[in-house]
């Protein structure tokens, strides 16, 4: 997949990040020098710390989720932590795409107070954009939040989420092969000569690294990608590192890192990286399937409900009418209701689905992940956590299938 086809992906975010989370100048270089100091050799693998590594992931996992859910939150600190809460969870477990969906009609025609033109010609509900701009906000790296965000209300109480602290968001002395960078203007940190060359051709991204990095690759200021670093650039990072621990400054820098536009899928799909989540908005549950960026679709569709067909030892992935043993999908999507289930979400004007009468026809499977639950109900975020673990073993195996 080219890359520049999948940065808009990235997108739709503006400049400058929530004042809660906004750190000074100082303080800011306060932590990137513990940061280093934390690091003996200033060049530890990260790799060797974390075990977050996995195989090359061949397949994609999406999750849609209702909007209405953070709605029910009884205030706006919990609404944040909820959200903070569902973005941990679908990290934890890979999670590559979630869809938040509109499912209250009267929510959506209560249009008023949108913080930008552009949410209000989405015509979506106040927890629609609250739900997906915060979505988008916990999985772009730190260093990369001012760049990418302005404060509105619906950041006032960030500061309570929980970090996912997935791979992507380094620190200044880890190494990878790949990192996100947001392009600037030009190197703010590089006192050396810069040629024309690199005024004209290419771009510069600051990366959350000492000293911006060199792409050849032309692109527009604040657009957020992955790029994969060169050799050189290990051996430089590993100097700095090295540099800041012995003297507790950086020497005059005369260098830069450099690197290659790689697609954002490339470090899980290739390596087993888990690189973030992508956030997609859909006006309806009609929406959720027939607007999937993926080409071909969808080729295995779960819902999720207490009246769905229990999971026991006998579960497989499959498909109406198929046999399971020969089954292998490269596109899963599982799908979540909202307070009242599917059910409601059905019976709802916005869902867009006026000929369906029964859900579980949606579905490829229609699964209860908690018989005989002991609660009068499952609340979705819970519901999320037991489904991931629950399929867990059957999507790693569908994986090495491919």
């Amino acid at each position: 997949m080219d890359a520049k086809k999948t940065i808009k992906n990235r997108q739709g975010q503006s400049k400058n990040s929530p004042s809660s989370r906004e750190r000074s100048g100082s303080r800011r270089q306060n932590e990137s020098q513990a940061s280093l100091q934390s690091s003996s050799e200033g060049n530890d693998d990260i790799l060797s710390k974390i075990p977050f590594a996995g195989s090359p992931s061949k397949a994609t996992l999406s999750v849609a989720i209702p909007a209405s859910i953070a709605g029910n939150a009884q205030s706006f600190e919990l609404r944040a932590y909820l959200v903070g809460q569902i973005a941990r969870i679908i990290s934890v477990f890979g999670v590559d795409e979630i869809i938040i969906y509109e499912d209250k009609c009267k929510d959506v025609t209560d249009n008023e107070n949108r913080s930008s033109k552009e949410w209000v010609e989405f015509a979506c509900s106040k927890w629609m954009e609250f739900f997906v701009k915060n979505l988008k906000y916990l999985e772009t790296p730190q260093y990369l939040r001012k760049t990418l965000f302005k404060f509105d209300n619906d950041f006032k109480f960030a500061g309570l989420q929980n970090p996912i602290d997935a791979p992507h968001h380094m620190r200044i002395s880890e190494w990878l092969p790949y990192r996100q960078g947001v392009i600037v203007p030009g190197p703010k940190l590089f006192k050396g000569t810069i040629s024309p060359e690199h005024k004209n051709k290419g771009s510069w991204v600051n990366c959350g690294l000492p000293v911006e990095a060199w792409i050849e690759t032309k692109l527009e200021n604040n657009t957020r990608i992955t790029i994969k670093m060169s050799k050189e650039s290990e051996s430089l990072h590993k100097k700095l590192c090295s540099d800041f621990n012995k003297f507790g400054r950086y020497s005059e820098i005369k260098s830069y890192f450099t690197g290659k536009l790689v697609d954002d899928s490339t470090p899980y799909r290739k390596k087993g990286i888990y690189w973030g989540y992508k956030v997609r908005p859909a006006n309806s549950l009609k929406s959720v399937f027939n607007d999937s960026e993926y080409e071909e679709g969808y080729d295995l569709k779960i819902g999720t409900s207490e009246r769905g067909e229990p999971v026991d030892n006998n579960f497989k992935l499959s498909t109406k009418g198929k046999d399971s043993k020969s089954q292998s999908f490269k596109h899963i999507l599982i799908v979540f209701g909202g307070l009242g289930g599917l059910e409601d979400v059905l019976s709802d004007p916005q869902c867009s689905l006026d000929k369906v009468k029964n859900p579980s026809s949606l579905f490829d499977m229609y699964i209860n992940i908690c018989p005989e639950q002991r609660s009068r109900t499952i609340r979705t975020e819970e519901a999320i956590g037991l489904t991931l673990a629950l399929l867990r073993p059957h999507l790693l195996e569908n994986n090495k299938n491919l």
